[in-house]
């Protein structure tokens, strides 16, 4: 989240200076955000750290929304945000309601199968961390296999509203309100309140 709030303020910084000096941010941040996908895909790969990818594809979506809002005000963004959350609790549920209706009916396994399952990934994350479970042919496979699949499934996630999309891009639009008030710029007239924070904090 504290990334994502980032990267809103970075996105309203650029967006306010190519406007003041009358250029086209649109070909270069999606040159940017391109790059940062293609990253983000291929750590995905590696590693198995999805959030860049997910990161660049709320970045695209924040780029066009902060772009048509660009000469409105500040509430126009505010009411977009209220609405944007207000659709990931909605989503939220709804996948929430829907798997607990998908689990009703099924057996409840027994203490014996959950302990076998636990004992089961204890011994996976060991061989993970002594290094016993390496970079086989096999398991190359298998990751292919499932960074292909997560894939395939990134244009039903979106649409959706599954993942993280959402959530990034909410604290983007976060950001960029944040940077619009001025708390940032005017720090004198706004120092109580960054007191306060540093206090909570």
């Amino acid at each position: 989240p504290l990334f994502a709030v980032l990267f809103g303020i970075g996105f309203a910084i650029q967006l306010e200076r190519a406007i003041s000096s009358q250029k086209n941010i649109i070909i270069p941040y999606l040159r940017r955000l391109s790059a940062l996908a293609l990253t983000g895909a291929i750590l995905q790969f590696i590693i198995e750290v999805p959030q860049l990818l997910h990161l660049a594809i709320a970045g695209f979506m924040m780029l066009f929304i902060e772009y048509a809002l660009r000469k409105k005000s500040k509430i126009r963004l505010l009411w977009c945000i209220i609405i944007l959350f207000t659709i990931i609790v909605i989503v939220k549920e709804v996948y929430s309601f829907n798997r607990i209706r998908s689990m009703e009916g099924k057996p409840v396994p027994t203490e014996q199968q959950a302990a076998a399952a636990v004992e089961q990934w204890r011994m996976r994350a060991e061989k993970q961390a002594s290094g016993d479970e390496g970079w086989n042919l096999g398991r190359l496979g298998s990751r292919a296999k499932w960074t292909l699949d997560s894939y395939k499934s990134l244009p039903a996630d979106i649409i959706l509203a599954r993942g993280q999309h959402l959530h990034l891009l909410l604290f983007m639009l976060i950001g960029i309100f944040i940077w619009r008030t001025g708390i940032l710029q005017d720090v004198q007239r706004w120092r109580s309140l960054h007191l306060l924070i540093l206090a909570i904090c």
